[in-house]
């Protein structure tokens, strides 16, 4: 079934341990600056949405949409889970800023978008067996080098400009 919608994930505590999955959904829109899944800290850096899994999902921008809709969104989140997923026409599969504990990325596929993955000041994301096709950027990476280590492994990058590090 196609969704056209947004799904808000709001942790509210960095104190518990929940746990969203999301898994076998086809998102798609003609609609301007959409993020299909949307996970920011609400204003306080201690209320974490944590343990987060998109699993075997197609995000599609048609129409006049493209540069502005992204994937998933994450900020202020712990352990996210990016697995089998397919991106087309976006602005980019994942944009992810001050996230902690673990971001992985796998067996994605992103095509015929501006953008693939970019990640602010996240410690530890990997990015593995992934093909990333971009008109602009693959994967940029911003923030603080005390974050921890960019892994990207056994992922092909096709793009103007396939890696860019900034601030690390």
């Amino acid at each position: 079934k196609k969704y056209d919608g947004q799904i808000k994930i709001h942790g509210n505590s960095g104190y518990r341990s929940g746990t969203t999955t999301i898994k076998n959904v086809n998102f798609e829109t003609a609609t301007p600056k959409v993020n299909f899944v949307y996970a920011i800290d609400f204003g306080n850096a201690l209320r974490y949405s944590s343990n987060i899994t998109v699993k075997d999902c197609t995000f599609t921008a048609t129409a006049t949409a493209t540069e502005d809709v992204v994937g998933v969104q994450v900020k202020s989140s712990k352990n996210l889970v990016i697995s089998n997923c397919t991106a087309n026409g976006l602005h980019s599969l994942l944009q992810a800023q001050s996230c902690d504990a673990n971001i992985l990325v796998e067996k994605v596929t992103v095509e015929g978008g501006k953008n693939g993955i970019s990640l602010g000041n996240t410690a530890n994301p990997t990015i593995k067996n992934s093909t990333i096709v971009a008109r602009e950027y693959g994967v940029r990476a911003d923030g603080e080098a005390s974050r921890g280590n960019l892994n990207i492994e056994n992922t092909t990058i096709t793009a103007k400009q396939p890696i860019i590090v900034r601030k690390v």
